[in-house]
């Protein structure tokens, strides 16, 4: 599969002929740790927002941007936006067997790749 179904989602958040389709609080909100997680839970749980893994709390993504968030899909399909760094990417299934060996090294090399 490629990631080009993945772009529609842009007019969702970006709007469609000038009209907004998502309001622009909700989005700023769903890409936020949900507050109910930062009152009732563990630190450790503070990760997820409105449908999207948010690293506000710096849970997820230790040494990237707190204001990184994700969309993730089965089969290693993500997309990932870090907005202090104007960056927006997607993935499709990579190389790797484990999630867990994606995020950190990919990450860091494209935010890396974007302060040279």
């Amino acid at each position: 599969m490629h990631t080009h179904p993945l772009l529609p989602l842009r007019i969702l958040v970006l709007g469609w002929r000038d009209r907004t389709v998502i309001p622009s609080a909700w989005l700023l909100q769903a890409v936020c740790v949900n507050p109910d997680l930062l009152r009732h839970a563990p630190p450790a749980k503070w990760q997820y927002g409105f449908g999207f893994w948010a690293n506000q709390q710096a849970q997820i993504w230790l040494s990237l941007p707190h204001d990184t968030f994700a969309a993730s899909g089965a089969g290693s399909q993500h997309i990932r936006v870090c907005p202090s760094l104007d960056l927006v990417f997607t993935q499709s299934p990579g190389i790797w067997n484990k999630q867990e060996e994606n995020d950190p090294s990919l990450l860091r090399k494209i935010v890396d790749a974007c302060h040279s």
